[in-house]
């Protein structure tokens, strides 16, 4: 394997990582514990997360990989279990309200996902990792800036601020696809998906 194969290995691993740590940091609920070590790749310094990480390594030689499993990173809002005299109501872009009965134990807010196709089962080297790099500092800008224009950070800033997102409060969640279905999770069928990114 060559030095630039390895080393477009290693700048695919940290995309993944990437992407969860920048998610992590604009939509968890939960706070870092202690004194989080920073994360500089792709110049866009977060702090660490343990978040995923089993799940990434798979990630680590899509060079030698017979096929790259799509990385699916959901953001849920959880919802607590609700009194007597609480209800669930879901606000229609026409201001009509609905009651959602059952409720359930969370809503789909946002999905991020990597789908990785390469381009022929080893690295081609028509892009140089260097340029591959930083691309990859111009997208994570982006996504960076994107997580704190859309909907969502308004009821990240919020939750984030209550203590650890105490028990009988609504909390911000993430899970990979990859871990199953929730029949008790809540998707609207409205969504808006962005072009992928090729390059």
């Amino acid at each position: 394997m060559s030095n630039d194969t390895q080393r477009a290995d290693q700048i695919v691993y940290h995309f993944y990582t990437k992407l969860v740590l920048v998610v992590s940091n604009a939509r968890s609920s939960q706070e870092p514990n202690g004194q989080a070590k920073i994360d500089k790749w792709f110049n866009l310094e977060i702090p660490e997360s343990s978040l995923f990480k089993d799940n990434i390594r798979l990630y680590r030689s899509v060079s030698t990989a017979q096929s790259t499993p799509p990385f699916e990173i959901q953001v849920l809002l959880s919802v607590p279990e609700l009194n007597n005299n609480q209800v669930l109501v879901h606000v229609a872009p026409d201001s009509s309200r609905a009651r959602v009965d059952p409720p359930p134990k969370s809503i789909l807010l946002e999905t991020w996902v990597i789908n990785f196709v390469p381009d022929g089962s080893q690295y081609s080297g028509d892009v140089a990792p260097s340029t591959i790099y930083k691309l990859g500092i111009a997208l994570f800008r982006s996504v960076y800036a994107l997580l704190r224009i859309l909907p969502t950070w308004k009821s990240h800033r919020p939750l984030r601020r209550r203590v650890g997102g105490s028990a009988g409060a609504f909390t911000l969640q993430l899970r990979l696809r990859s871990e199953g279905p929730d029949d008790r999770t809540l998707a609207f069928s409205e969504s808006q998906n962005l072009s992928p990114i090729t390059a």
